[in-house]
């Protein structure tokens, strides 16, 4: 054994140190081997490049106790069948648990850590091994005493040779037919009867006794993997159990905080904001978490493997999908009516004094950061019940219940996220309003109220007016509006220099309006008009033609929709509503052209002045 491959050794040990400190933030000694011995650090280590993949780690209670030995191979079982399933370590690189445990093959460990940490490199984890180290560092952090550079040149020569044996046993020159030269056949090669006949009878029963205590090394060994495979997946599934009662318990703590904090106080101010209905939703939804609350800690106090969870949700799912589709219903008008109430003094004051209380501000959170909990809860549940089922062993009571939780939570959580898709693209319309403040809501707009339960946001883009590369315009397409506007230039006098405010330039609808591409100038170009072959209200440059075409394909696609969803009590009159507001591209004076609304359809909007502040059906009806 050469001191140059001891020195590597010793190398390659400081690296692997850093690597560990640099990874799990714990400062180790020269000699940490006494530190990985109970696998603690490594199941650590797992965990932050690949998040659920130890079900469970036994930590020592205190900084004097010890880890129970039994509980010290599982920890080390676990990180070893986390190497395999999620990095994909070859099992005959990986080391035995006796070899850290007992520090009986040092060389072999680190080996094996060495793969686990260049496999976790190549998974994307953006802490790679150092590849060099100064003289410094290595002295500083390096372990040569004499009597463990001995058992490290032993354990190092005997590693070798273990090699050197397995690469001549893989290497075995083979002869024809896949037999070893002057033997019987290898193992897996193709055997009929006709050849065992070519064998001599006592050789036949020689080879037969042989090969009798290898098939019962060859079952033991898999007895054991399968055993060691069930005791994670069943430390899994309490670990996923704890995990649900613990979430539990805070959700109905936040929610009876919900309703003791917030809804209670605001409920004797009605006049400010209606919030019954949500109250009532809410209590429902309360009640419903405290019962299943209550059996989940039933369940888990008198934890085995044999303990059941399915068939407890199962009984909430009917209860589930009745409470949290009515609490989504009513959640985004909700929160577009608290934003709203948020913009007036008496509401703005009411609810900062509820906020602001001791009880409330230690937490942190506001109003709506609790009610977006009940929309994200559903989920969770799912998460939890798929997790348990795929660590629920074949055959077990509870896989078909768990299977069947999940699919029913599914359906709910799917409502959901199509109703929280629509909350996102509400968000970007009170964004909007926000953004262009009072310009929107106008008697020359004809958009008495900006903010509708129906409207949704689809897209935005800016643009180059055409002809003038040096003014810009941005477009903001909704489901049933086009806002064309730009920042102002100015800010106004005394306003903060971090405020964004924009002019409207004009508001479109998109059902009234035709879009189409304009050839001949770097098929960039397109323009808008009131009709094909109309007049045309914009002409606009994109930054190149991809954009262009996306940004046509999605007025279009608009105005399909619009004209599939939208009811009408006469579509004849309604094809005949001018819906255009425009303001004149020749200088910043606001030009609104006010449409000409003919006798019949004053007649059918009650005599309303305007085109929406009538409350007519051009976009603005509900």
């Amino acid at each position: 054994m050469s001191q140059k491959e001891v020195d590597e050794f010793l190398g390659r040990e400081v690296g692997f140190k850093l690597w560990l400190e640099h990874v799990t933030g714990v400062s180790l000694p020269p000699d940490y081997w006494d530190r990985l011995a109970d696998g603690v650090l490594l199941c650590d280590a797992m965990l932050e490049m690949c998040e659920r993949s130890i079900p469970m780690v036994v930590r020592p209670e205190g900084p004097d106790d010890t880890v129970p030995f039994f509980q010290v191979k599982n920890n080390i079982r676990f990180f070893l069948a986390a190497c395999d399933e999620e990095l994909f370590i070859p099992k005959r690189e990986l080391f035995e648990v006796f070899d850290l445990a007992h520090k009986r093959n040092i060389v072999k460990v680190l080996h094996s850590l060495f793969w686990f940490a260049n496999n976790a490199a190549d998974s994307g984890w953006a802490i790679p091994l150092p590849t060099a180290l100064s003289e410094e560092i290595y002295q500083a952090n390096v372990n040569e005493t004499p009597g463990r550079l001995a058992v490290i040149t032993q354990q190092l020569r005997a590693f070798n040779e273990e090699r050197d044996a397995r690469f001549r046993r893989m290497t075995l020159a083979m002869g024809p037919g896949g037999r070893r030269r002057g033997g019987l056949p290898m193992p897996g090669a193709a055997t009929s009867a006709m050849d065992l006949k070519k064998y001599p009878k006592d050789v036949l029963l020689k080879v037969g006794r042989a090969i009798t205590p290898l098939q019962a090394v060859v079952r033991g060994n898999i007895a054991r993997n399968l055993f060691q495979k069930r005791v994670r997946k069943e430390a899994y599934r309490k670990n996923v159990a704890t995990e649900m009662l613990t979430t539990e318990r805070t959700y109905c703590k936040s929610m009876k905080f919900l309703l003791e904090q917030f809804l209670a106080p605001l409920r004797a101010k009605q006049e400010l904001v209606d919030l019954e209905q949500l109250e009532e939703i809410c209590k429902s939804i309360c009640d419903c978490s405290s019962k299943l609350l209550e059996q989940l800690e039933e369940r888990v106090g008198a934890w085995s493997h044999r303990q059941l969870v399915g068939d407890v949700f199962l009984n909430f799912t009917d209860q589930f999908q009745t409470d949290y589709e009515s609490y989504v219903r009513v959640y985004s008008p909700m929160i577009m009516t608290l934003v709203e109430a948020r913009l007036k003094r008496p509401f703005y004051l009411a609810i900062t004094e509820i906020e602001k209380s001791e009880a409330v501000a230690s937490t942190g959170l506001m109003l709506e950061s609790y009610l977006i909990m009940p929309v994200q809860r559903i989920p969770r549940y799912v998460m939890l019940l798929r997790d348990m089922g795929k660590h629920t062993l074949e055959g077990h009571a509870d896989l078909e219940n768990l299977s069947k939780a999940a699919n029913a939570c599914d359906e709910v959580a799917a409502f959901i996220n199509r109703k929280q898709i629509e909350h996102e693209a509400t968000n970007k319309v009170v964004e909007l309003k926000m953004k262009f403040g009072e310009q929107l809501e106008t008697q020359e707009t004809g958009v008495m109220q900006f903010i509708r339960p129906h409207r949704r946001y689809v897209a935005e883009q800016n643009f180059h007016v055409s002809g003038k590369p040096n003014e810009q315009l941005w477009l903001f397409l909704l489901n049933d509006l086009l806002v064309c506007g730009r920042p102002q230039k100015k800010k106004a006098k005394g306003q903060a220099k971090h405020a964004s405010k924009w002019d409207v330039h004009s508001i479109l609808r998109p059902r009234f309006v035709h879009c189409e591409l304009v050839e001949g100038r770097g098929n960039c170009d397109f323009k808008i008009a009131e009709d094909a072959g109309g007049e045309v209200l914009l002409e606009l440059s994109a930054r190149s033609a991809a954009v262009r075409e996306s940004w046509v394909a999605k007025m279009k696609d608009t105005k399909l929709e619009v004209a599939k969803l939208e009811v009408s009590e006469d579509e004849v009159s309604r094809e005949r509503r001018p819906s255009v507001f425009k303001r004149a591209l020749a200088d910043d004076a606001v030009s609104w052209a006010k449409p000409d609304i003919p006798d019949e359809i004053r007649a059918l909007l009650g005599g309303g002045g305007g085109d929406d502040a009538g409350g007519g059906s051009g976009g603005e009806s509900a």
